[in-house]
């Protein structure tokens, strides 16, 4: 899969010292509905990642949310990667609360992050 010229990307962090691997989602800082990860990219790296065994998952990124496939994504990675402790999603809190209970209910952590303008 050439994933070059794309406008989402998968960034794949490695911590072996706590064995977890973190998917970050992140998207061109354009803000249209095309640079978003498709699922098919995103299954492409979950099955690569699910082949090193049991790991952690965080979504992140801009607002992972605003992804029209996040709960595929979520889907994808709950049914695919067995996590060491528990996979998470940062969101800045501006979410659908169905999706949300959604992620709660396939196990994953919600972290909601405060970081933002001082205005």
């Amino acid at each position: 899969m050439d994933l070059a010229g794309r406008r989402s990307y998968v960034k794949e962090h490695v911590c072996s010292r706590w064995l977890k691997r973190t998917l970050t989602i992140l998207k061109n800082i354009q803000r249209n509905a095309n640079s978003f990860l498709s699922v098919a990219d995103a299954e492409h790296f979950i099955q690569k990642i699910a082949q090193e065994g049991p790991c952690d998952i965080r979504v992140t990124g801009g607002e992972p949310f605003l992804n029209s496939n996040i709960i595929e994504i979520i889907n994808a990675i709950n049914e695919r990667i067995v996590p060491v402790t528990k996979h998470s999603i940062v969101s800045n809190g501006t979410f659908d609360i169905k999706k949300a209970i959604h992620v709660l209910e396939k196990g994953f952590e919600l972290q909601i992050s405060i970081y933002g303008n001082d205005d």
